[in-house]
């Protein structure tokens, strides 16, 4: 088996993911400042990533689309260069070293536009899901979310708050590596949830960060319905700037789900 070669038993994974502008941000004509983007590797991973700009860093919707992108784009070519049994410390090390290509990249970005970094902040959660193995590396609020095949739902990652309310820790931030949450386990989810903040204060228990089943149960079954691949984003944005989530939020949302079936 060559390492680009997936093993049989490799998931094939299911994957809608939206980013929309919250309300305040079309009052006030603000950009929508979140950013989502994922690949699937030669090897059979689900690598994917949600980063949230900085409402008040004024170029933050070009930190978080330049997180994003590099962050996946760098596991992706790291996991061409390994065999199809990828070991925990083999994740989080590839996790960390995404990260840091994508910190060193929105800090690059600033320079060339002769600007402050600040002016580009944003969080980061990086999620990779490789055949029986899952990691995860998060800078910031939002969280990730896994199920197994009974359908009970747990954090993967929590929200990282700050002292303050409201208050979190970004990509360029000087304690950003310090504060990385960076976790690995052997196991195998059949379904992946990734959020931006604008939508955690619906979907966790503030107090416990357990999440809450009923918002996630419908919405996996509804995209497990849907053709495969999925035929387009469309209706996961319209759910996103329903009354059911724009009257609870006015911050802009994203969400990333991703159901995995074994191959036969």
């Amino acid at each position: 088996m060559s390492a680009a070669t997936p093993p049989e038993t490799a998931p094939q994974w299911r994957v809608l993911s939206a980013s929309v502008r919250g309300t305040s941000h079309v009052r006030t004509g603000l950009p929508c400042q979140d950013s989502v983007y994922h690949c699937l590797a030669a090897n059979g991973a689900l690598i994917a990533a949600v980063a949230d700009g900085a409402g008040s860093a004024p170029l933050s919707d070009i930190g978080s689309s330049i997180a994003a992108r590099e962050s996946v784009e760098t596991a992706r070519t790291s996991m061409l260069h390994t065999s199809a049994d990828i070991s925990e410390s083999y994740l989080k090390a590839t996790l960390k070293a995404s990260v840091l290509v994508a910190r060193s990249s929105v800090q690059a970005e600033a320079r060339a536009r002769g600007g402050s970094v600040r002016d580009f902040a944003t969080t980061l959660l990086l999620v990779i899901c490789a055949p029986d193995v899952i990691g995860a590396a998060q800078i910031g609020d939002g969280a990730v979310v896994v199920s197994d095949e009974s359908g009970g739902y747990s954090p993967f990652t929590t929200p990282q708050r700050g002292e303050y309310a409201n208050e979190t820790v970004f990509l360029v931030s000087r304690n950003a590596l310090d504060s990385m949450q960076l976790k690995a386990e052997t196991a195998s989810p059949a379904r992946v949830a990734m959020f931006s903040d604008g939508l955690q204060n619906l979907v966790l228990d503030l107090a416990t960060n357990a999440p809450h089943a009923p918002f996630f149960s419908p919405v996996f079954q509804w995209l497990e319905s849907q053709p495969d691949p999925p035929e387009s984003n469309s209706a996961l944005e319209g759910l996103l700037t329903s009354p059911r989530v724009t009257q609870r939020t006015d911050d802009d949302v994203t969400l990333l789900l991703a159901s995995a079936s074994k191959t036969v």
